[in-house]
């Protein structure tokens, strides 16, 4: 952030030092070193919600995901449900033409085979 070397932190005590006096160099001292570390603290807080928000993103999104594929299965489910109930549909009605063609063979043949006996 600031490109200060060491020397640099040494002129800047000794003009300190200069300016403030030894009485108050080190109640100077102290409150910068609590604006530091206040400071610190609050970029530390700041990240931090910053990181857990978009850690709710994350989930919110994965939440999401796992809805819509629950959603997918359960449509699944009633499309094979329905698939079969109409393959079963289907197959009934197979069987019931297949009982009235036969029923119908068995009515054409009767009055046939009762005509050629009379004739």
């Amino acid at each position: 952030m600031f490109d200060m070397g060491f020397a640099e932190l040494i002129i800047i005590a000794l003009l300190a030092l200069v300016v403030m006096g030894p009485e108050r160099l080190p109640h100077a001292i102290r409150s910068v070193l609590k604006w530091v570390h206040y400071l610190r603290q609050t970029a530390n807080s700041l990240k931090d919600t910053v990181e857990q928000e978009l850690r709710l993103d994350d989930i919110k999104s994965d939440l999401q995901v796992e809805e819509i594929e629950r959603q997918v299965e359960s449509f699944k489910k009633q499309a094979a449900e329905t698939s079969d109930n109409i393959r079963t549909v289907g197959q009934k009605g197979k069987d019931d033409i297949a009982r009235l063609m036969d029923g119908d063979k068995m009515a054409e043949r009767k009055p046939d085979s009762s005509g050629e006996k009379a004739a």
